[in-house]
């Protein structure tokens, strides 16, 4: 396992894990370029924004941040990709998990600006969601709080609320 835990701003080119990668930022932000997780997890938890390009997980993806706004290039989680930010806007180009995909920006907005694509259920809840592409390989729940759902195309293999 590898464990970061800083107090303050957090900046990471490449950092590969044969297991799992926990970061734990206090009181800064948290800019990467890569991060792999072989055959674990990846967890990071922010109480500032988180900028990165490219996140990779055997198994899941967690992501916590509790002051800052979120952007991420490319996610993919070989089971779960969990990102809560209760304060702040998630911006995400393209994500990919084996089984569930759940959001929360329940006070800010959602952006994702390619393809998000879950092996089984796809759970996001935002003031606004603007999105491209999202496909769930069984059910597909957005919520806004407040604002609107805008999306190009939405797919699910069972049960899609809106």
């Amino acid at each position: 396992m590898t464990l970061v835990d800083v107090i303050g701003n957090t900046k990471i080119g490449t950092a590969q894990a044969g297991n799992n990668f926990m970061l734990t930022a206090t009181n800064g932000f948290v800019e990467f370029d890569q991060i792999t997780s072989e055959h674990g997890d990846i967890d990071i938890n922010s109480n500032g924004s988180i900028i990165g390009d490219s996140l990779d997980a055997g198994n899941d993806i967690i992501i916590d941040d509790l002051g800052g706004d979120i952007t991420i290039n490319t996610a993919n989680a070989g089971n779960d990709l969990i990102i809560d930010d209760p304060a702040g806007d998630i911006k995400i180009n393209t994500a990919k998990a084996g089984n569930d995909i759940i959001m929360n920006a329940a006070a800010a907005n959602i952006t994702i600006t390619n393809q998000f694509d879950a092996g089984r259920d796809m759970k996001v809840e935002a003031k606004d969601l603007i999105a491209a592409t999202l496909v769930a390989g069984r059910d597909l729940s957005l919520t806004e709080r407040n604002g609107v759902i805008d999306f190009v195309s939405a797919t699910a293999g069972n049960d899609m609320t809106l």
